[in-house]
Formats: C-alpha cells, sequence, structure tokens
C-alpha cells in the first residue's frame, strides 16, 4: 500500500489536467482497461486487470496483484450541418478543431488473504468534446458568436473491495469519488436578455464561463461466479447525484444538474479451450433518468403559445405579417428588419409581455429542454486467444443504437454521440513482472439526418420558430491504446 499512494498522486493530475474526450457509446467509453477495450468491453465476467472495478467490482477477487497504467490517443471526427432553414444558407460545420486527446487511467489490485481483495482505481468514464471555429458556429444564424462547443469529462476514483463468500463466487464494491467538469462556449443566441429571448432562467450562466467542476460520491456493486468453463458477472451503479454546474445553471435543467446516469452490465465468458475465452457483455446505460441529457427540446415550448396569440390578431394582419418574411437573413437581422417595417406595431406587440407565453420550459428550469437522449443497450463480443506463455492477442466487436433520436439533432451538433459499431483488437506481451498491452478500435462514421429536428411551429419567432429545416450529425473514431502492467 505504502507504494500506491505516490503513483496515485503523480496519476492524478494527469487525470484531471487532461483534456479528455469520449463519444463510444453515447459519452460512455467502450471500455475501461487496456485488455477490455481490446475486447470491445466485454469484462464484467472476465476480469484481468484492476480496471474491472468499473464493471463488476466482484471481479478482483480473480485477477493476480498488479499495477497497471495506461493511456489511450483519442481521434473523434464530428460535426453537423444545417439545412432548409428560414435563417440562412445550408452550411455545414466542422467540430474538429481539437482532434487528438490522451486519456489516462491507473489502477493497482491486491489480495488480503484468499477470501478478500482491494483495489484502488482512478479511470476515466466518460466525457463529450466538440470546438467549432468562429466561422462555423452552428447558431451563428440565430445570433450566437465566437467558437462553440462543449467540453465534458467525468473521472471516477476510489477503493474497492471484493469478498469470496465462497469458492468460485465473490461479491464486490466499490466506492468512487466522482469527479466531472464542463464547460460551454459560442451559445450566446440562447443567452438573450431581450427579445427573442430570454430563453433561459439564468442567462448569464447559459456559456463563456470557463470549466465549472461537480463532485459527487458513488457506488458500484458486483457479483461474480465461476462454474467450471463458464465463468458468469453483473455489475450494478445507481444513479449518481451530482452537485449542480453553477456556472451553468442557465443552460442544463434542473438549475445546472448533471448526474451520472443508472449503469447496469450482465456478462458470460466460457474458457473454449485452454488457450481460447469467449467473452460476452450486455450494458445498459440510463440516459433518460438525467434531466439535463435525457429530457427533450420540445420541452422548450408551449405548443399552444403560436395560434393563441395568432388567433388575437386579425387575419390580414397575420397574412401580411408573414407575407413581410422573406427567407434568408440572420435571425437578429430580421428582427432588426421588423422593428423599423410597417409591422412595427404588430412586432412590438409579439414582444410584449404577452411573449412570455410563447415559452414552455425554459433552460435551466426544472424540466427544461435538454439533449433528448434515450436509454441505450449495448452487446458487447470478444476474445482472448493465448498464443504462447509469452503473447496473448484478442479481438472483439460491439453494437448498440445510438441514443439521438432523429428530432433531437438540433441541440446535439454540441454532443453527436452516435456512434454504434465497434471493431477493437489488441494483444499482451509478458517480460517477467512486466506486462505491456495494447489495443486499436475503429467506430465507422454514423449520420443522423434530423427529421423535424428544428422548430418550425409559426412565424420564424423562437422560440416557437428557429426557422424550422432540418439539422444533421456525425461521428467517427479512432483510438490507440498503451498499458504497463507490473505483476507482483
Amino acid at each position: 500500500m505504502n507504494r500506491v499512494i505516490p503513483v496515485l498522486f503523480l496519476t492524478l493530475p494527469a487525470l484531471l489536467s487532461a483534456n479528455t474526450v469520449w463519444a463510444t457509446n453515447g459519452y460512455f467509453s467502450h471500455g475501461y482497461g487496456a485488455k477490455s477495450k481490446g475486447r470491445a468491453g466485454a469484462s464484467t465476467a472476465f476480469p484481468q486487470d484492476a480496471m474491472v472495478t468499473a464493471t463488476n467490482p466482484a471481479g478482483i477477487n480473480y485477477v493476480e496483484d498488479r499495477l497497471d497504467f495506461g493511456v489511450d490517443v483519442f481521434k473523434p471526427k464530428r460535426g453537423g450541418s444545417i439545412r432548409n432553414n428560414f435563417f440562412g444558407p445550408d452550411e455545414s460545420f466542422d467540430g474538429n478543431q481539437k482532434d487528438t486527446f490522451y486519456i489516462p487511467d491507473f489502477g493497482i489490485v491486491r489480495a488480503i488473504n484468499d477470501q478478500w481483495s482491494w483495489a484502488v482505481t482512478a479511470i476515466g468514464h466518460g466525457g463529450m468534446n466538440t470546438r467549432y471555429p468562429e466561422a462555423e458556429n452552428p447558431y451563428s444564424r440565430f445570433g450566437s458568436r465566437k467558437q462553440a462547443g462543449v467540453d465534458l469529462a467525468q473521472l471516477f476514483v476510489g477503493p474497492s473491495i471484493s469478498f469470496e463468500y465462497m469458492e468460485g463466487q465473490s461479491l464486490g464494491l466499490s466506492v468512487n469519488y466522482v469527479y466531472q467538469q464542463f464547460a460551454a462556449e459560442g451559445l450566446t443566441a440562447f443567452a438573450s436578455k431581450d427579445f427573442p429571448g430570454p430563453y433561459s432562467e439564468s442567462p448569464d450562466f447559459v456559456t463563456g464561463n470557463g470549466h465549472d467542476s461537480s463532485k459527487g460520491i458513488g457506488v458500484r456493486i458486483g457479483w461474480m461466479g465461476n462454474f467450471g468453463d463458464f465463468s458468469v458477472g453483473a455489475g450494478y451503479q445507481p444513479q449518481i447525484r451530482m452537485k449542480k454546474f453553477d456556472k451553468y445553471k442557465g443552460l442544463f435543467a434542473e438549475q445546472g444538474g448533471f448526474d451520472i446516469p443508472e449503469t447496469y452490465a450482465l456478462g458470460l465468458a466460457w474458457r473454449a479451450t485452454e488457450d481460447l475465452t469467449l467473452a460476452m457483455d450486455y450494458q445498459r446505460i440510463k440516459y433518460s433518468g438525467v434531466a439535463s441529457v435525457g429530457n427533450p427540446l420540445s420541452n422548450f415550448v408551449n405548443p399552444e403559445s403560436s395560434s393563441a396569440f395568432l388567433n388575437q390578431l386579425p387575419a390580414d394582419q397575420v397574412n401580411d405579417l408573414l407575407a413581410g418574411l422573406g427567407a434568408g437573413p440572420s435571425m437578429l437581422e430580421l428582427l432588426n428588419q421588423l422593428q423599423t417595417s410597417p409591422f412595427a406595431d404588430l412586432f412590438n406587440a409579439v414582444t410584449s409581455p404577452i411573449a412570455e407565453d410563447r415559452y414552455g420550459n425554459k433552460l435551466g428550469s426544472s424540466n427544461g429542454p435538454g439533449f433528448g437522449w434515450q436509454d441505450m443497450s449495448v452487446v458487447k463480443l470478444g476474445f482472448d486467444y493465448k498464443v504462447n506463455d509469452l503473447l496473448t492477442v484478442r479481438a472483439g466487436y460491439s453494437d448498440t443504437e445510438q441514443p439521438i433520436p432523429e428530432d433531437q439533432t438540433f441541440f446535439n451538433i454540441l454532443a453527436p454521440g452516435v456512434v454504434e459499431k465497434h471493431y477493437t483488437m489488441g494483444g499482451s506481451y509478458v517480460m517477467g513482472a512486466h506486462e505491456i498491452t495494447v489495443h486499436v478500435l475503429y467506430a465507422p462514421k454514423v449520420t443522423v439526418e434530423g427529421r423535424n429536428s428544428i422548430p418550425d411551429n409559426g412565424p420564424p419567432l423562437p422560440p416557437d420558430s428557429f426557422g424550422g429545416g432540418e439539422a444533421d450529425i456525425y461521428l467517427e473514431e479512432k483510438t490507440y491504446g498503451l498499458s504497463y502492467g507490473y505483476r507482483f
């Protein structure tokens, strides 16, 4: 134990300061630990290093005493486009102003006696990053300025313990200090305090406030059983209540809430031969249980607002107003034109206190709009093949249905976590007490084309309408990883 603390304190600054990004299974990593990542994350019933605590802490009873330190080089390609929108021409946006990220992890596991084992790990669990240059800010047509994007990173640090209560079967518990940080920029269109806003309950806390941090305490429980050539495992993490992002209480629902979703995993491993092991995991991530992630954009709008207001006006005025709105100018240019046009009186009526009735739930409110992510299920398949006493090779494949519906792509230009298939491979080479493990991942490009994705519920006056049309998003990923293991 006396060696663990110095290593952990050397590792934590790298983890906390790393400009990290994940966007594989939603914004969760496809696996934890280099060996698991080499077979697409299948590890719930096939533990091989300390990082199994992120899936099933009961597995550490069946891992040799060891220390692991790894780093991944992550290279995503992400972006989006807007088409057929009233406030501007069709445009594409490249979110890859930063395209390479380094993601470290650390873990140590030791046996206490024949029944008890402990581990300490520091692992990045999830995150998301996009960065659009100022000239390609997706929301500039609505009044946003400067470069745009978000940066989310989540880190779990803490101890785990496992007890073999009967031969071949263990229960495990992880208690983690959870740290996450977030920043958003380039969303000034949604921070307006004047008409057509305010869109937010707290306009000063929507964008451009630098990184904010949030902390919490989480637990994960696990079970593992070995039955001859088969192993079975299960892990469960309840939703983790996190401190709110105060600097972004005007952006995220529940005044800055951003909890860690509930997750669980089931796993099966089969030692088909002395040298070949096959593994399969099923993972469920319940994004919809976190309001700031799961609430749909439609929460923004009072569906009766436009019709209720327009019904109070003479039909000829409504027709004249609609005829006077020509497509093409940006939203702010159009509003400026209206203020100096023959329709100024009508426009001022729209901007009067009655305009508040146009809103449903504002950004940052208890039921405010989020990113509209759905729960997702992931199936992971992989194998390890022991070539000889020195070399083991592995490969894997996972598949899921990405979590972003076609009608929720407008906000998700900022967070296009849409890849579905993961192809992985890797290997480990042993040199006495030392072990080197490598892995690679390729997640093919997935594009989600919007359908009814940009609000269009009346005249092009937000939030009832942002001018209609569609937002499309895409993501492709590559990862290269290297890990060093020391076997005590």
